[in-house]
């Protein structure tokens, strides 16, 4: 898949992912002293690394690197049958800017039947959709997998969130935890088990 720099994306809507340990954005996140580099890290950052953002954001620490965690996103939006309409690199884009930014991917994606019929009931729906996840790496060698509920911005639209919504929170919650999960464990010829 071809990563395509795009330097400007308005009104971000990160959505939601469980299933493992989840954690809440604004909260703060301890996790055990890295080990390795950050290629090879995932959640296992340093102790104390804070991940900030609205009460409203779910994360999942991922289990591998920031790559791994990128090419599984990647994978699994594709095997749910999903279009990806954009893959930004922010990183690539600070870079080309002469800036430096941590790594950070948003996969823009979405599915027009799913997503055209709550455009309809409400227009302002179209300001988060297609829906989007972010990847990012902190400086302390931690990879979190990041989104808003689908539920929770039918509300930021004044609309209840109905089965539709929650169809498609339990959706990201796959994603996220496709993304996220445990490296695959390895055989005794390093082939996976």
């Amino acid at each position: 898949m071809k990563r395509i720099a795009f330097p400007i994306v308005s009104s971000l809507s990160l959505l939601m992912a469980c299933g493992g340990p989840e954690l809440h954005i604004n909260e703060h996140h301890t996790a055990p002293a890295e080990s390795e580099s950050e290629d090879q890290g995932g959640a296992e950052g340093a102790a104390g690394a804070e991940v900030a953002g609205p009460p409203e954001l779910r994360a999942l620490p991922s289990a591998v690197s920031y790559n791994e965690t990128v090419n599984r996103l990647g994978h699994a939006i594709t095997a749910a049958g999903l279009s990806i309409i954009q893959q930004l690199d922010h990183a690539q884009n600070a870079q080309e800017a002469g800036l430096e930014l941590r790594p950070t991917t948003v996969f823009i994606f979405g599915n027009p039947s799913a997503g055209t019929p709550l455009m309809h009931e409400n227009p302002t729906m179209a300001l988060d959709f297609p829906q989007r996840i972010l990847v990012y790496s902190t400086g302390a060698h931690e990879v979190f997998v990041v989104w808003r509920p689908p539920s929770t911005l039918a509300l930021d639209h004044g609309a209840e969130a109905d089965e539709r919504h929650h169809r498609m929170d339990a959706l990201m919650e796959t994603l996220g935890a496709a993304a996220a999960g445990p490296a695959p464990q390895l055989g005794a010829r390093g082939a996976p088990r």
